[in-house]
């Protein structure tokens, strides 16, 4: 190989290299858009969507006794994105909230971002993932099961039962019942 031919080689082999890694970094590059554009969807079509959105946050806003007043039942999950429960269920409570809109209130109250919303300190949000459920009469969620079924009875001052809590996991058939038993319509 001539020394002209030699040199032409490694140029266009220099070259070949430079186009290898040009494509390889933009590959590799991280699209910092698509988070916040995802987000921007999801929080336009909450607002939209007004008291049957799945998301409470601070542009919705939360307002129980209104939600009270569609005469439905509802669940409220608090919980943590961070927590691997909350984590497990968002798919079951987004899907509740899509299948059974008009049928039932469910929301989700992010305890990393938006606990000031949820108002009411009897509840303590403590990080862990929990339910509050309310039936379609305005009324906490009661069964003569609910204390075997390890759910928490909320009361006031004056011994009023004024909230059923869940704690922890429920699977999608167990949220669906609970929705049945707590009156949705079918």
């Amino acid at each position: 190989m001539t020394k002209k031919g030699m040199i032409l080689s490694i140029i266009l082999a220099i070259l070949l290299l430079t186009i290898i890694i040009i494509v390889c970094l933009q590959n590799n590059k991280p699209h910092k858009d698509i988070g916040n554009n995802t987000n921007e969807i999801a929080n336009k079509e909450d607002e939209e969507l007004g008291d049957f959105a799945l998301n409470v946050t601070y542009n919705t806003g939360f307002d129980l006794e209104k939600l009270k007043s569609y005469s439905l039942p509802i669940i409220i999950q608090l919980g943590s994105p961070e927590e691997e429960i909350c984590k497990s269920m968002m798919l079951d409570i987004k899907g509740l909230n899509r299948a059974f809109r008009k049928k039932a209130l469910v929301k989700y109250i992010d305890t990393d971002k938006y606990q000031s919303l949820w108002q009411d300190e009897r509840v303590q949000v403590n990080g862990k993932t929990m339910q509050i459920l309310i039936d379609s009469e305005g009324k906490p969620f009661d069964t003569e099961e609910s204390v075997a079924l390890g759910y928490r009875l909320i009361k006031d001052e004056e011994g009023n039962h004024i909230y059923t809590v869940h704690d922890g996991d429920l699977t999608l058939e167990g949220m669906i019942e609970i929705l049945n038993q707590m009156g949705m319509k079918k």
